[in-house]
């Protein structure tokens, strides 16, 4: 089969910039001594703008409190994972699937690459936030990163693959570690069928997999990302079955006490 390689995903904005939001940014960035700039095609920040409040002055406060104080959580917990895998403070490490920087902003003192399939969210790492920045791809076998590296971490991307790219990403995405390299990645699981009901409705009668078209990213299509749940036994055969790694562990609802935790090693 020849692949051909897909145009790039472009975005569309997420959100309205107001004067009101950015002197709030100054305000929250400055806590955390990061960057306030927030892109406007920002698809997380504008899925928090929308599902937060009703008042619009209460949602861009809501929405830039949850941005910044919950990046800074999930880059904390990366850099204790790190240290729970007794990674050395230089290690080489690729946030892979990142966005617009929620999390990343946080990270700029490590050996850090960013990646991300939006060219504007590439530019915008690499420009903006100062961090090295590279694309991502539609097609796993066409994403070829120029360098290796020993940790990857991919916080909810998994959980939104179809089942025709969930074990090809694994694939590709080993083949960018090093020998010895790590990769977390999360997924929803048993408990997101709980607690989102959608959810729960596709993946029912002993099914371990169930997908569905939607997700907060709108400009991508169907085909490549949507809203997947999946439980051990479907991501343990993704594994083996698209990788020659080990699972170092695995810890249901280890992200936001919603999306289960998996950490798998190379030889």
């Amino acid at each position: 089969m020849t692949l051909t390689k897909a145009a790039p995903i472009r975005s569309s904005q997420a959100f309205k910039t107001s004067d009101f939001l950015r002197a709030l940014a100054e305000v929250w960035a400055k806590r955390y001594s990061v960057s306030p700039e927030i892109h406007e095609y920002d698809h997380i920040f504008g899925h928090l703008v929308a599902r937060l409040s009703t008042d619009d002055e209460m949602k861009i406060f809501e929405a830039l409190k949850h941005y910044f104080e919950n990046g800074a959580a999930n880059a904390q917990q990366v850099r204790d994972l790190m240290t729970s895998l007794g990674l050395a403070s230089d290690a080489r490490v690729l946030e892979f699937a990142n966005g617009y920087g929620r999390v990343t902003r946080h990270l700029k003192d490590l050996n850090f690459v960013a990646c991300d399939i939006h060219p504007e969210a590439v530019s915008f790492c690499a420009d903006v936030l100062g961090v090295k920045s590279i694309a991502s791809a539609s097609v796993p076998e066409d994403w070829k990163p120029e360098e290796r590296f020993d940790f990857i971490f991919a916080i909810s991307l998994w959980s939104h693959l179809p089942d025709g790219l969930f074990q090809r990403w694994l694939s590709s995405v080993c083949a960018a570690l090093n020998p010895g390299g790590y990769l977390m990645f999360s997924t929803h699981g048993a408990l997101a069928a709980t607690v989102v009901p959608q959810l729960a409705e596709v993946i029912k009668d002993g099914q371990q997999y169930g997908y569905l078209d939607g997700s907060d990213q709108k400009d991508l299509d169907p085909s490549i990302y949507g809203s997947t749940i999946v439980l051990p036994p479907y991501v343990i055969k993704a594994i083996y079955g698209a990788t020659k790694a080990r699972i170092v562990s695995f810890k249901p609802a280890g992200w936001w006490s919603l999306q289960d935790e998996w950490i798998i090693q190379i030889p």
